[in-house]
């Protein structure tokens, strides 16, 4: 995973040794000997994650981590400390100036280099959700996110089940989110369908070589319903191997079981924290995609969607030997309706419609609005006598009782016209173009027919 580390250490010494050892482990380097010196580097893009390693001539590691974080807001530019001598207090103020990871000197190399790597992929994992969501806000298919942080749900997951429910029950009593055990076997299975995943999992280690913690944190990372969680691996001793292992494995943060109260909170809530931002970024992205192949009004399929979704099945009948009926339908006398009643009922009827339509239809049959009144009606496995039924019960459920609509005095009565084409045994190399040319017409034949009538394609009429 290639990223540029921008180290900063007073001694040329020290900087040389991590270039080195940065250099070995494929990532590119920049060095800083000062806080001003770091601070120029970081104005120019670039730096992917900073390193520091001591306190500087012109100001301290935490001053320096406070003035990052004020330019570079969390996620975007990870940081990491490394310090001699970190008590609890010194330790806390690390994480709450802004940093990332906090790494007691001497730290392994394996251990350092897990902690980048698992840095670096959620930062580029942000960075891809940011990207989407800025391309759905610019076409104005997002609106946005909420600040809100609600509770979270979290669950501890045991080595040794006692020692888990001890943990779960002081950490409910203090914090402000749900916490309980839960075996991590079921959650990687799929845990139980009726209750989403936790938000977070604390994953006791037990510190031996074959612990399966470790493939349990793996698992989780695997699975698409748990993906996401924010994982807290806790190690029973000062092995660096296996934190590093953890992190490797997917855990977003790792520390000992002995961790003082306070910092075990605070790492819970920056995790977290950070778990609901991605979540509200990751929502926004579903949103804006979800707009752009939906019709605002009735929350069909639209135009954009519908074409290259009727190309994919139309190739999926032709591969199954199978027909595909391909209908328009098309609301009858409309334009009286909006010129009658005004825009607001025409919409509402509109919306309606769309509602009957969608009620008659199979799980499996796409229907999208293509057109002011328009709708496209695409339903695999049907032979013409059944695909024509399919057509006449969508007729039926828009003509069988009148429309209420709030502003209209008077209930009102709509109908529809439908053409059908089909795909035919003897056509599989009809495209899906050539099939809404064919369905278009026998709409033409339809409204030209009378309206509210059914019309199939004369060239595959019986």
């Amino acid at each position: 995973m290639p990223g540029r580390v921008l180290i900063v250490d007073p001694l040329p010494t020290n900087r040389i040794v991590m270039r080195a050892k940065m250099n070995a482990a494929y990532f590119d380097t920049e060095l800083a000997a000062s806080g001003a010196e770091a601070l120029a580097q970081l104005s120019n893009p670039g730096a992917a994650l900073v390193l520091i390693t001591a306190d500087l001539p012109d100001t301290t590691a935490l001053a320096l981590c406070q003035r990052i974080r004020a330019l570079r807001t969390a996620g975007t530019l990870p940081v990491v400390m490394i310090g001699r001598n970190w008590d609890t207090a010194r330790r806390m103020d690390a994480l709450q100036a802004g940093a990332d990871a906090v790494l007691d000197h001497p730290v392994s190399d394996t251990l350092l280099m897990a902690q980048i790597r698992c840095l670096l992929r959620t930062r580029e994992g942000l960075d891809e959700l940011r990207l989407r969501e800025g391309s759905s806000r610019a076409l104005g298919l997002a609106e946005p996110p909420q600040s809100f942080q609600h509770p979270a749900r979290v669950a501890v997951i045991p080595d040794d089940v006692p020692a888990a429910a001890r943990l779960a029950k002081t950490l409910d009593a203090r914090l402000p989110h749900a916490v309980a055990v839960a075996e991590g076997a079921a959650l990687v299975r799929g845990g139980d369908a009726a209750y989403p995943p936790p938000d977070l999992a604390v994953v006791l280690l037990n510190g031996r070589g074959d612990d399966t913690a470790l493939q349990l944190i793996a698992g989780l990372r695997a699975q698409p319903e748990t993906r996401a969680m924010a994982i807290l691996a806790l190690a029973s001793g000062d092995d660096q191997a296996i934190m590093a292992e953890a992190l490797e494995r997917g855990a977003n943060d790792v520390t000992r079981r002995d961790v003082a109260q306070p910092e075990l909170d605070l790492r819970l809530a920056r995790l977290i924290g950070a778990k609901q931002r991605a979540d509200r970024l990751r929502d926004t992205v579903h949103d804006g995609l979800r707009a752009a192949v939906t019709d605002a009004l009735t929350g069909l399929y639209n135009r954009r969607y519908a074409l290259p979704q009727l190309a994919q099945m139309a190739q999926e009948a032709r591969n199954s030997g199978q027909e595909l009926a391909v209908m328009i339908a098309d609301l009858d006398h409309f334009k009286s309706v909006n010129d009658s009643h005004g825009h607001a009922v025409g919409d509402a009827v509109l919306q309606q419609v769309a509602h009957r339509l969608r009620t008659a239809l199979r799980p499996g049959d796409m229907l999208a609005r293509i057109g002011g009144e328009e709708f496209l009606i695409a339903a695999p496995g049907h032979d013409r006598r059944s695909a024509k039924g399919t057509a006449e019960a969508l007729r039926k459920a828009v003509a069988q009782a009148p429309l209420h609509v709030a502003d209209c005095a008077h209930p009102l009565r709509q109908t529809i016209s439908v053409g059908l084409a089909m795909s035919g045994e003897t056509s599989p190399a009809r495209a899906p173009a050539a099939l809404l040319a064919q369905a278009d017409r026998a709409l033409y034949d339809a409204k030209t027919g009378g309206r509210n009538a059914v019309t199939l394609a004369k060239q595959t009429a019986a």
